[in-house]
């Protein structure tokens, strides 16, 4: 299968998943979820759905299995709106890069002040 076709279903799924979530999961814990990816197999069988929360204090554990319990659900939905032959098994993991992003971006401001307090510019 090629890797348009592949990506224009994750980028598909990714949207009609984040959909689904807003409108018609009625699950509270999943209530505050992107969706940020979703990487497919090439036999269309699994899938994988990265999440992150909006929300810093909410257990992701928690969310993650709302988010599993929710994927029969989930996988209904999609068979009604994607125009696929078969709908691949989902699995939800949390999305990583978020909050590597987060921490990078707190050391680099950790590096900016630091050079603001010493009152010293770079040559």
């Amino acid at each position: 299968m090629g890797t348009e076709r592949m990506a224009r279903i994750s980028e598909l799924m990714i949207s009609e998943i984040s959909h689904i979530l807003l409108r018609k999961v009625k699950d509270p814990r999943v209530k505050y979820v992107t969706v940020s990816d979703v990487e497919v197999a090439k036999d269309l069988k699994r899938a994988t759905v990265f999440f992150s929360v909006l929300i810093d204090d909410m257990d992701k554990e928690e969310v993650r299995k709302g988010l599993n319990r929710a994927a029969g659900f989930i996988r209904s939905e999609l068979f009604h709106t994607l125009r696929l032959k078969s709908i691949p098994t989902l699995t939800f993991e949390i999305d990583p890069s978020i909050a590597e992003a987060a921490h990078i971006n707190a050391l680099l401001h950790g590096i900016h002040d630091g050079k603001e307090d010493d009152g010293e510019e770079e040559p």
